[in-house]
């Protein structure tokens, strides 16, 4: 998943979204959210941004991340959103991984431990 997730990353190619949002003209702000990919954006919010005007909208950015940080991430966004007003990002640490494979560590350890 991380090669995969990397080869996105570092392709030049927009994955194609599902659709796009022909109503965000109405809109003065947006909300975006994304998890940190290898310490930059999702390919995919790499493709809305490329493919939405969102000059002169304020973007709200709320981000997760494992343990790189927020990385180059608003700096791409920025770059690909130049004409936007941006609110002070939220970013979010969440180590729900690490903390999954512990306890099914503990749970396996448990479970091979003679009885």
């Amino acid at each position: 998943m991380v090669e995969w997730a990397s080869r996105w990353r570092r392709s030049e190619s927009d994955p194609p979204l599902a659709e796009n949002l022909a109503s965000i003209d109405r809109y003065r702000t947006v909300f975006l959210g994304f998890p940190i990919w290898g310490t930059d954006l999702p390919a995919v919010t790499r493709s809305f941004l490329r493919s939405h005007d969102l000059a002169g909208k304020i973007i709200v950015p709320f981000i997760t991340y494992g343990s790189s940080g927020i990385g180059s991430s608003m700096q791409s966004v920025r770059r690909y959103a130049p004409k936007s007003r941006f609110a002070q990002e939220f970013a979010l640490q969440c180590d729900q991984e690490r903390s999954t494979l512990d306890r099914l560590q503990r749970y396996l350890g448990a479970l091979l431990t003679p009885i």
